[in-house]
């Protein structure tokens, strides 16, 4: 059996003040249960390849609430460095296919002067055409005045005869205006309200009222793993930072489940309501949440 390297006993310790299974940070960070011991033992041999080292243990690192950065600064000689040589065949073989141009294409690059030549040419011979029509349509006789006087006549007639249609309309009675139907006061919305109450050790379930639709927004106030699912559905799963903040929109499902990695780090507004935890973050900082949107009350 391989010995602890001093980066893999610093992050199991850590791991284990947190009162984590390898089996919760695999459910934590998505990394097989296999590689989680590679890293605490020192065996990268099992990595899939050099680059996927140093972001398990930066992942790994996150979901314990150690700083990667600090990390890999304090524990270098443990960190293998990431191997860029293996992308270089593909890189040499991308250069080599581009300075080797077929014959075809080197034959189009020749005849492409003449073909703009070629466009212009039938480009000016349009323009010359469609203002030779312009000209000619400019050169066609007015239509002559007599014309444009009867026209005149027979409008004046129309509006004479309108004026008097109008005139025996206004004499009519007044007819009184329709009624207008009084609409329906409008139902308020009910306020959310959010209520919850802990089932185990680092459990709890909420309850939202209110709400047609289950909204969920994390913040950061420091490094914390965070996976919101529903069901088998996921519906988010990663590390939030100092600052960040995530939205969730559960829409129509009526629960939702949140794993937090570290609640000291996290704050919870659902539907816009803050959610105080009932158990309280210095008492278990890894915590499961379960929020269950209700009925709404019969009125």
């Amino acid at each position: 059996m391989l010995c602890l390297s001093e980066l893999g006993n610093r992050l199991k310790q850590a791991r284990e003040e947190k009162q984590l299974t390898l089996d919760d940070l695999q459910s934590l960070t998505k990394i097989q249960k296999r590689y989680l011991i590679g890293i605490e033992e020192g065996n990268y041999k099992i990595m899939p390849g050099k680059f996927y080292v140093r972001a398990f243990i930066k992942q790994y690192a996150e979901a314990v609430g150690l700083d990667p950065d600090e990390l890999f600064e304090q524990y270098r000689s443990d960190v293998p460095d990431n191997g860029h040589d293996e992308e270089l065949p593909g890189q040499l073989s991308r250069v080599q296919s581009q300075r080797e141009l077929p014959e075809t294409a080197s034959k189009a690059i020749d005849l492409l002067p003449k073909l703009i030549v070629i466009v212009l040419i039938i480009a000016a011979a349009v323009v010359l055409w469609i203002i030779g029509q312009n000209f000619t349509g400019a050169e066609k006789p007015k239509t002559s005045q007599p014309e444009a006087e009867s026209i005149g006549s027979e409008v004046k007639m129309d509006d004479s005869l309108k004026e008097t249609e109008n005139d025996k309309e206004e004499e009519k009675p007044a007819q009184d205006p329709p009624a207008e139907k009084a609409e329906p006061p409008k139902e308020e919305k009910p306020a959310v309200s959010v209520s919850g109450k802990a089932t185990g050790s680092g459990t709890s379930e909420y309850t939202v009222t209110g709400a047609d639709q289950l909204q969920i927004e994390l913040t950061g106030k420091g490094s914390a793993w965070i996976s919101v699912t529903s069901g088998k559905q996921s519906l988010y799963t990663g590390t939030l930072k100092k600052g960040t903040t995530e939205k969730v929109n559960a829409g129509s499902l009526k629960e939702a489940r949140i794993r937090i990695g570290n609640t000291t780090n996290t704050d919870i507004k659902v539907n816009g309501q803050p959610l105080k935890y009932v158990i309280q973050p210095s008492e278990r900082m890894t915590q499961t949440i379960t929020l269950t949107k209700s009925e709404k009350p019969s009125s």
